[in-house]
């Protein structure tokens, strides 16, 4: 399963060079800054024999109408529960994402998403460990106005092994879901000669 997502990453790597076709960010394309959006998360993991929530926000900023480069954020809601007798503990994680979405301007479409930073996880006896993730996903959003967007999407997080032994045989990395809700704005008009799709 983990190596089908990290595949998954290369392939949207892949995409979002092709999609420049013979052009180039640095030739006669003008790299043009089209947009900036904000959101909330719902994110569900499911690592084996566990399931948890996370929700949090993320900020990016569109340029060509179909890559976003950004911030995100997210947090347990409540503590995570062990899957032995160890504490429950608290996690969150930080970091940037990349987004590439073909065909942003049409109802519905597909977006393709990469994650990467750190993460904390703490116990109820405030016993910390750091770590990093990565986060490969793709799903579908929808344009419900101009200025507000819903998605879906699935993936696969990547989590550092934890090496406190409160926390040593809780295991973050897994499959996930999550729907997100953006609102922000677009200014530059979509048209033929601008299409990276």
């Amino acid at each position: 399963m983990k190596k089908n997502f990290i595949l998954l990453a290369l392939v949207f790597v892949a995409l979002a060079l092709n999609a420049q076709k013979t052009e180039s960010l640095f030739g006669k394309r003008n790299f043009k800054f089209t947009g900036i959006w904000g959101g909330r998360t719902m994110h569900f993991g499911l690592p084996s024999e566990r399931q948890f929530y996370l929700r949090g926000g993320e900020i990016g900023f569109e340029f060509d109408k179909n890559f976003i480069l950004g911030w995100s954020w997210q947090k347990s809601k409540e503590p995570i529960v062990p899957i032995n007798n160890q504490a429950a503990f608290n996690f969150k994680n930080r970091g940037i994402f990349m987004s590439y979405v073909p065909g942003s301007h049409k109802v519905i479409h597909p977006r393709f998403n990469f994650s990467a930073g750190s993460s904390l996880a703490t116990t109820v006896d405030k016993i910390k460990e750091r770590g990093i993730n990565f986060s490969p996903s793709i799903g579908i959003e929808a344009n419900i106005l101009s200025w507000l967007k819903v998605g879906a999407e699935g993936g696969y997080r990547i989590h550092s092994d934890f090496r406190t032994p409160a926390l040593l045989q809780n295991s973050l990395s897994g499959s996930f879901f999550q729907i997100q809700v953006r609102y922000g704005a677009s200014w530059n008009k979509f048209n033929n000669r601008n299409r990276w799709d």
